[in-house]
């Protein structure tokens, strides 16, 4: 998995790992805005929110207080082999503190 060309994992345990290390301080949740389906090359306009149900000053995208959440845009591309997910790439292209 490659995040926002700053990020990158290999394998389900480096991407379970990190998501375990992000959600200990903040809860996200995402919204599948639309995707289009290619034969290998899905691609899919994510929106995703950040919620820090307790301080986080030293989240990745920035710091949050507690009840503070951060909306992001991000744009993903999945490669798929035989029906598996072979590798996903994401950019973040919005972000706004709420």
């Amino acid at each position: 998995m490659n995040y926002n060309g700053r990020v990158r994992l290999e394998g389900q345990d480096a991407i379970r790992r990190f998501y375990a290390r992000v959600h200990r301080r903040v809860k996200q949740s995402i919204n599948i805005l639309d995707a289009v389906c290619g034969s290998d090359v899905p691609f899919a306009d994510i929106e995703g929110k950040f919620l820090a149900p307790e301080d986080a000053p030293n989240f990745s995208i920035g710091p949050l207080a507690k009840g503070q959440y951060m909306p992001s845009r991000s744009l993903a591309r999945c490669d798929l082999k035989a029906g598996l997910i072979m590798s996903v790439t994401t950019a973040r292209y919005a972000l706004e503190p709420g």
